[in-house]
């Protein structure tokens, strides 16, 4: 990343992650969508499967310094099943974050803490895994139009692009 660069998305106070996964229940602790620093393991934003691989509920980790850890909070839903399923992360300008399943919130086992005041110290950004100082946690698993927004999409916009697909919300120009 540089000056001016619109990723890593965690650089903008809102923003939404949104994508189509097909992976398989019971993989341990692999991402589906990350931000590192390429210079430092400590910051890191990951949204991936169950720590444990217990389970096929999407599991969240971010950490910096000087805030308090997201410790793999996990989904109520099961999008990590072996079929496809669509997944946005949604942070609003207040810092408020909701996970879509398939278009419907989900109410998270413990809430997901709203982003801490400051700035991410992050660099990069990667998708089926994590780019650091060494790449790891690769996906074993399918992920198909992976979307990024420097806002955050209303819960309609969500669940308009999840049943008819991007071109229904944001019609291509022409």
């Amino acid at each position: 990343s540089n000056p001016g660069e619109l990723l890593p998305i965690n650089q903008h106070p809102a923003l939404t992650i949104a994508f189509w996964a097909n992976v398989p229940t019971g993989l341990s602790d692999l991402r589906l969508f990350s931000e590192g620093n390429t210079g430092n393991n400590n910051p890191l934003f990951n949204l991936g499967t169950a720590n444990n691989g217990d389970n096929g509920t999407l599991d969240f980790y971010f950490r910096q310094d000087g805030w308090t850890t997201v410790d793999h909070l996990r989904s109520v839903g099961e999008p990590l099943d072996g079929t496809w399923h669509h997944i946005a992360f949604v942070q609003d300008p207040e810092g408020n974050r909701t996970l879509y399943i398939d278009g419907e919130p989900d109410d998270v086992v413990d809430p997901i803490p709203p982003k801490p005041e400051g700035d991410w110290n992050l660099n990069t950004t990667s998708i089926g895994g994590i780019l650091r100082a060494n790449p790891t946690h690769w996906l074993t698993g399918l992920m198909d139009e992976v979307m990024l927004w420097s806002r955050a999409l209303s819960a309609e916009e969500v669940r308009e692009v999840s049943e008819n697909g991007l071109d229904s919300v944001f019609p291509p120009i022409t």
